[in-house]
């Protein structure tokens, strides 16, 4: 994060989540708002506060569907835009769920959807998989949270954790721990807050590689997706496509960028 207070300056405040993914992100924000006030940087062009919200994973998600979108940003009430992906997934036509709107407010009287916290307090979660985030460090409440992962609490969910860590404060709480790859020891795109899609290529081999040959060792995130959508499937066909196959069949990265 960088400060500028010299007045009528076109830099940008910039910054990420620590300000408002904590227990004092209001007085923060606040802070962050008047201090663009002093400085008479509200207004003036090129002037403001910058949020970098996460790009990486929230504008890649985005892209990947995992939004109020499907992949490519495909259109949920287009049934030629969800027929298309259910073509290219090789899946039978009406698969895909019909989708309707989220409702974004605090009056929990128009909320139809549950967060992951509610659903484990009210032991309506069944499977919390943590990936590339750690809710027991940024979630707010946590003695809470805290209580519903635990070990004692039998409504618990099964927890995994995967992460580039270890130990970090979720491993605590987890009945599975998957060992990932960081952004320099694979291959893959990202995008960042100016749009473009930046390629990273893989410079060294992940922790651990030469263990793999022994079920150890560190993998992509798109391999550990790729070898549990492979378990699932042989396990229940309901999550196979029309051939039986696994609905995650990328075998390259570029596979997985082209879709």
């Amino acid at each position: 994060m960088g400060y500028d207070y010299r007045p009528f300056s076109t830099d940008f405040y910039r910054f990420i989540q620590g300000v408002y993914q904590s227990m004092g992100a209001t007085d923060t924000v606040r802070m962050i708002c008047a201090m663009h006030l002093i400085t008479g940087k509200i207004g003036r062009p090129g002037s403001s506060p910058f949020s970098i919200t996460g790009q990486a994973t929230a504008m890649s998600n985005r892209e990947a569907g995992a939004s109020s979108a499907l992949a490519g940003y495909r259109n949920y009430y287009n049934p030629d835009h969800v027929g298309e992906l259910e073509d290219l997934w090789n899946i039978d036509r009406g698969k895909i769920p019909p989708h309707k709107p989220t409702v974004i407010t605090s009056n929990r009287d128009y909320q139809d959807i549950n967060s992951h916290v509610e659903m484990m307090r009210n032991g309506e979660l069944s499977l919390f998989w943590i990936q590339c985030t750690n809710p027991a460090v940024t979630l707010p409440d946590l003695n809470k949270l805290y209580s519903y992962m635990d070990f004692d609490n039998p409504d618990r969910p099964y927890i995994v954790v995967q992460d580039i860590y270890e130990p970090m404060e979720c491993t605590h709480f987890a009945d599975m721990f998957l060992p990932a790859a960081m952004w320099g020891e694979k291959t893959g795109v990202y995008t960042c807050s100016e749009r473009k899609v930046n390629l990273g290529r893989q410079a060294v081999l992940p922790a651990g590689h030469e263990l793999r040959k022994d079920g150890f060792g560190a993998y992509a995130d798109l391999e550990i997706t790729r070898m549990v959508a492979e378990k699932i499937t042989s396990m229940d066909k309901r999550f196979a496509d029309k051939d039986g196959n696994s609905l995650v069949s990328f075998d390259s990265y570029e596979e997985a960028f082209e879709e």
